[in-house]
């Protein structure tokens, strides 16, 4: 998670392990839905290319 951005890092904090609605996590974070969803995909995508580098 260190390779993340701390917005990446809440994003995928809270949608992951917290697990509320895309929508709530955008008014948590103040952000839209949309946003949550783009960077969500971006972090996870971030995150898969580490363990690969790493090779996990």
């Amino acid at each position: 998670m260190r390779v993340l951005s701390e917005k990446q890092r809440s994003v995928v904090a809270l949608r992951h392990w917290a697990q509320p609605a895309t929508e709530e996590t955008a008014a948590a974070l103040g952000m839209s839905a949309g946003t949550v969803r783009s960077t969500l995909r971006r972090a996870l995508a971030r995150l898969r290319e580490e363990l690969e580098r790493s090779g996990l």
